[in-house]
């Protein structure tokens, strides 16, 4: 698609430069893809950005970019927002019952049939009520997979309005707390989410719940979430995501028996990864057609027209 604009050059780098070296590259760069592995695109590197006009990132979060600088820059900044949705809640799932009927465990024991009860108790999933922190595209398509295991559903999401969630009850953040049996995280990382759930949270939240990330790792507080995994107040968790990426191989997280962690993967299909090549390339060609970007996540870029 890209190919039919003839005074257009297509670079890939061969490594992910950082810092001034990045601003250097991309000095001449008219449009940007990148990942978060790239780092983190400053007010700095988007200073010396002297042609852009557009940056696409190939995730879903964006707090990797400096919004307001890119802004007062012209650029606008895009996610793929439509991407992993189905991946991410599959994975969720698969998180919830592997880790409410205590599977990762089980699956040590082997051909030792008479030694189940070594995990502890398990407790039927119908009835039992599940709370989304964050209601996106990946929130809705998790409320719907919960319910079909017959799951209640309650949701806090400070920006959907009250009201919209006809399938959903909305309510406050410490009700949340107060009510779920599995916590399930689905917020971008910001100023306001980081470390939103902290020592004060855990202590709002029921004996015995189950946590699952699929998030952000910024979000949860990391040293008091080890610490409630090891009272027992969380009784289990499913991670993908992690303060650190990648994380110390010596991070609890990653040897706890409770824990079920993968990789930052949920976002894994050969599906979501056509999806990820394709929407960038869509995104860059309607601003070389002068037409607005569907995925702008600074959103004062809008204001400028």
């Amino acid at each position: 698609m890209l190919n039919d604009y003839k005074n257009l050059e297509i670079v890939n780098l061969p490594h992910a430069p950082k810092g001034e070296e990045l601003g250097r590259i991309l000095n001449d760069a008219y449009a940007v893809t990148l990942d978060t592995s790239t780092g983190p695109i400053t007010a700095g590197i988007i200073d010396k950005m002297e042609k852009c006009k557009i940056i696409v990132t190939l995730s879903t979060g964006y707090d990797h970019i400096d919004l307001k600088a890119a802004s007062k820059k012209g650029i606008y900044v895009c996610n793929v927002s439509n991407y992993c949705v189905e991946e991410v809640a599959d994975q969720t799932l698969g998180f919830l019952i592997t880790i409410t009927r205590k599977m990762q465990r089980l699956s040590k024991l082997g051909a030792d049939f008479e030694s189940y009860q070594k995990v502890g108790p398990v407790r039927r999933l119908r009835g039992r009520t599940l709370g989304l922190i964050g209601v996106g595209k990946i929130g809705k398509a998790v409320s719907e997979r919960a319910k079909a295991f017959g799951l209640q559903v309650i949701a806090y999401d400070p920006y959907v309005p009250a009201g919209s969630l006809p399938d959903i009850k909305q309510v406050e953040l410490k009700e949340l707390l107060h009510t779920a049996d599995i916590i399930s995280i689905h917020s971008l990382l910001t100023n306001e989410t980081r470390h939103m759930i902290s020592t004060e949270q855990f202590k709002e939240m029921k004996d015995g719940v189950f946590i699952i990330n699929c998030g952000r790792g910024g979000i949860i507080d990391h040293d008091p979430f080890i610490e409630a995994l090891k009272s027992g107040k969380v009784a289990g968790a499913g991670v993908d995501v992690y303060e650190k990426e990648p994380p110390d191989p010596k991070d609890p997280l990653l040897h706890m028996e409770q824990v079920f962690a993968t990789p930052h993967t949920a976002f894994n299909s050969i599906e979501a990864d056509m999806d990820r090549q394709r929407i960038p390339i869509e995104e860059i060609t309607r601003v070389l057609n002068d037409e607005l970007p569907k995925g702008i996540v600074n959103m004062a870029m809008l204001e400028k027209k």
